[in-house]
């Protein structure tokens, strides 16, 4: 939920085979593409006040954003406020100035742009990505930390699995647990 304005929420997922399908809206939320993988989540505004939110996507495939009023049926596209491409992977899907009421609950849907998006080159966007860590220690305590620098490549080739491959190159001296 939103707790109070200003703040930032980071919501963790990933768009794969095996997921839910549905006939994704376009942009506009018109006319629907057949068999999307997607994700969605919720988000209620529980700060007593009308706020506007900015919704951005950190991914490096290509893919949509859209925005339901809860709740959200994946079979009935009627209840789609706003939608957004990233133009093949290279504009970033944002949405932003999205009027949510207070008490109300939207539903951020992460789709596909194409039924076979997976397969591909991608290259990390270190600007947009977080490589971190959890370590216990003396078993009472959690250190965080992360590695600010580091660059990788993935092959994804859901047909023949065995030939998809992460490469994934981490300056050591950049840990910082600050």
């Amino acid at each position: 939920p939103i707790a109070e304005r200003g703040l930032t929420i980071d919501i963790a997922g990933s768009l794969a085979e095996g997921d839910l399908t549905w006939d994704r809206p376009s942009a506009n939320c018109g006319f629907a593409s057949p068999d999307r993988v997607y994700d969605f989540y919720r988000v209620t505004n529980a700060t007593g006040a009308d706020q506007q939110l900015t919704v951005t996507a950190a991914w490096g495939g290509d893919s949509y954003l859209h925005v339901f009023n809860d709740p959200f049926n994946p079979i009935d596209p009627a209840g789609c406020i706003i939608g957004n491409d990233d133009f093949n992977g290279i504009g970033g899907s944002r949405l932003t100035d999205v009027e949510i009421a207070a008490g109300q609950t939207l539903v951020i849907v992460a789709s596909s742009f194409g039924a076979n998006s997976f397969t591909g080159d991608y290259t990390i966007d270190a600007a947009h990505t977080r490589l971190g860590f959890v370590a216990r220690h003396a078993m009472v305590t959690k250190v965080r930390g992360q590695f600010k620098e580091f660059s990788g490549t993935a092959h994804v080739d859901p047909a023949t699995p065995a030939n998809s491959k992460v490469d994934i190159t981490i300056a050591a001296s950049s840990v910082d647990t600050g």
